[in-house]
């Protein structure tokens, strides 16, 4: 059991070889997971399986990820197992409470404790499914709060698997479990049995050892930075969607003030008709509302809106991303979001678009605009309401007229959720050889590394098909919703530090993954935001405050090293022209209490800037002195959640 640096009690990965393993060989380092699989039937498949438990202080986190051969699936829109099949995770406690959950591939989850369905349980679930070949890759993540299984982990006695069917009889749910529940049936022979997990004695005994041990160790956290190996500078990686909105003077000029005081890097449009209703922005529908209508003639395009709009932007000095598409829409029957009924029209349409912003046709501007990117989610009804052949017919006619028009612009896409989708884009665009300066996607998630992890997997993908000049960028991203459904219920976060730390922590894992993070969004009057109604900044627009503070200073990137890791701290460190040092600080979900931060004996001040909770009202600053050899103590004041900038000096 390893768990020095991590929160891991423990892992098993079971790979099945083409003639099979004895089933003692098999398990031999997995001796808490007894008969999971039908070892015969998978050995033969081919199939690779791993089942993972991780747990920190507050949330035990489950992984099972399955690799099988498509010939072993039967598959459907509907999702990838048969019929209504779910996972069955049982919970039980030493008193025989029985707590379960069920969840399926189509992000579909239900939680029981006894016969009472929870509905307010705190869990976190996402899954995915990507098609890579011949395989199927299968992947379900579950986080799941400890306060809501036991309230001593040490009476937890047993986790067990099964594959159930829930089904629904009039209002009640109803659930199916056999001793040979199935979730693939092929040729009449199980794919997957009832299994289990079990923790003995001695097994949850490690387990309190390990957390405890986790805990301990990250207390009281050490820094060591190395400014003697410094690296190039940092770049500003910050973009956001959308920009200040058209307002009364005072407003927009207040807008303005804040927008141009964070500065991200560059700035694109998304659902902008829609958070600042009343005026006919972005959107090419909006901006050509007949389509019928001769395109080449500059009386059939109202750019008036949208040219109030952007100017704000280049005042401030912020980069465009000029997005084509259209906003969102919600309701069950669409109109602006349908596959265009001719594609070489309306790609001719966004040339006219860009000329009038970047050669001043139609009475237009000279801007300059380096960017165009195609639509948003064309996975998702809501925003591509067709065939996703048809946005990638769209993309070809799009690219292609628009490099041909301006061969220095940087055309690219598709700002997809699904990894298939991108991977469908660059394969045609390798291909038919259509132009791909950057790949896209969006994403959200309730932990920041998930950012990175999937940027990471995006620059493979570029790289993959022959895009290795590509860039990658994450064009919408934010904190994921328990509920897409129901968004109110969570309308606290955006003010909250917790979105604060959770942001900047995001930002931080994809300084050095990602070419341009967007944040969705910069003002809205729903959950998504920087801040209110009344234009009062939230915390996090603060905390997005400290990273471009941090970025500003043309900082060379040192290196840092910590005494534990997997401890909740995000981090980056740098020295400017004048020999001072400064390094960002995010805490989130951490049990630190305490930094130790090393440097070379000739640094003897520090002053640690710190994002509060009445935050600017009462701005938090704290002045630190060394011990004479270059070693600095910072007692946290915060649990759990924290900013922080700190500059270090030797005067």
């Amino acid at each position: 059991m390893k768990h020095k640096h991590c929160q891991i009690y423990f892992t098993a990965e079971v790979p099945f070889t083409k003639n099979g393993k004895s089933k003692a060989a098999i398990w031999k380092k997995a001796d808490t997971i007894k008969d999971f699989f039908n070892l015969e039937t998978l050995a033969r498949s081919k199939a690779d399986n791993s089942v993972k438990l991780l747990f920190d202080d507050e949330f035990l986190y489950l992984n099972l990820k399955s690799i099988i051969p498509e010939s072993l699936y039967w598959h459907s829109d509907s999702g990838i197992f048969w019929n209504d099949s779910y996972f069955w995770l049982d919970l039980t406690s030493d008193k025989d409470k029985h707590m379960w959950i069920t969840f399926n591939d189509k992000g579909e989850y239900h939680y029981f404790i006894e016969e009472e369905e929870i509905t307010d349980s705190g869990i976190q679930f996402r899954t995915q499914t990507q098609k890579k070949k011949s395989t199927f890759e299968v992947e379900f993540n579950l986080t799941f709060p400890w306060k809501y299984l036991t309230k001593d982990i040490k009476k937890l006695s047993a986790i067990n698997f099964n594959v159930s069917e829930l089904r629904e009889t009039g209002d009640a749910l109803q659930r199916e479990i056999t001793s040979s529940t199935v979730c693939s049936i092929i040729n009449g022979k199980h794919i997957y049995r009832t299994g289990q997990l079990e923790r003995k004695a001695k097994t949850a005994a490690n387990v309190i050892s390990a957390r405890d041990t986790c805990l301990d160790m990250n207390r009281n956290i050490t820094f060591t930075l190395n400014p003697g190996k410094a690296g190039p500078a940092y770049k500003n990686i910050l973009g956001m969607n959308n920009s200040p909105r058209i307002k009364s003077e005072p407003a927009m000029i207040k807008e303005n003030e804040l927008f141009k005081r964070l500065g991200p890097a560059r700035v694109r449009h998304h659902d902008a008709a829609l958070t600042d209703p009343g005026f006919a922005l972005i959107d090419v529908s909006r901006i050509f509302p007949l389509f019928k209508a001769d395109h080449n003639d500059p009386e059939c395009y109202d750019f008036g809106p949208t040219d109030l709009y952007l100017e704000q932007v280049v005042k401030c000095g912020v980069d465009i991303e000029f997005r084509f598409g259209e906003s969102i829409e919600h309701s069950a029957t669409r109109f602006r979001v349908k596959p265009p009924a001719d594609t070489e029209k309306w790609a001719e349409i966004c040339v006219n678009i860009l000329r009038h912003y970047n050669e001043g046709w139609a009475n237009g501007k000279k801007w300059n605009i380096k960017y165009a990117s195609l639509w948003e989610e064309p996975d998702n009804k809501k925003l591509f309401d067709g065939p996703y052949e048809e946005f990638l017919k769209l993309y070809e006619s799009f690219a292609t007229k628009l490099k041909k028009a301006f061969p220095k612009l940087k055309v690219g896409g598709p700002q997809a959720i699904r990894h298939s989708s991108l991977e469908k884009l660059a394969a045609m665009c390798k291909e038919k050889s259509i132009p791909l300066d950057f790949l896209s996607c969006t994403q959200y998630a309730r932990d920041p590394i998930a950012f990175a992890n999937r940027m990471r997997d995006v620059r493979k993908l570029a790289d993959k098909y022959g895009f290795k000049k590509a860039e990658v960028f994450l064009s919408e991203w934010n904190f994921c919703p328990r509920d897409w459904s129901n968004l109110f219920a969570e309308r606290h976060v955006p003010m909250s530090m917790h979105h604060a730390a959770f942001c900047l922590a995001s930002i931080i894992s994809l300084q050095e993954v990602v070419d341009m993070a967007f944040f969705y969004l910069w003002a809205s009057a729903g959950l998504w935001g920087l801040f209110s109604t009344w234009q009062e900044p939230y915390k996090v627009y603060f905390a997005f405050l400290f990273y471009t503070d941090f970025i500003r200073k043309k900082l060379k990137k040192i290196p840092v090293t910590l005494s534990t890791l997997g401890n909740g701290l995000y981090h980056l460190a740098g020295i400017a022209k004048d020999g001072k040092i400064y390094m960002l600080v995010s805490q989130f979900r951490s049990p630190a209490e305490e930094f130790t931060i090393e440097l070379p004996a000739d640094y003897k001040k520090c002053t640690v800037k710190i994002l509060s909770e009445d935050y600017p009202k009462g701005e938090g600053i704290k002045k630190i002195k060394s011990n004479g050899k270059g070693k600095f103590r910072f007692p946290l004041d915060a649990k759990v959640f924290g900013v922080y900038l700190m500059e270090f000096d030797k005067a």
